[in-house]
């Protein structure tokens, strides 16, 4: 059971930085709206 129950640590480490780069995009899409959003409601439109 020990064998099938453990994950390799480089999968571990695969999966985080799939994760983490997910996560940063996301974040910079959000932050890229945000401006937008504060451009338009202030009559800034580009």
């Amino acid at each position: 059971m020990e064998v099938y129950a453990q994950v390799p640590e480089n999968g571990d480490n695969r999966a985080a930085k799939t994760l983490g780069t997910l996560l940063s995009q996301t974040m910079d899409q959000e932050q890229d709206l945000n401006e937008m959003f504060d451009k338009c409601s202030m009559g800034r439109v580009d």
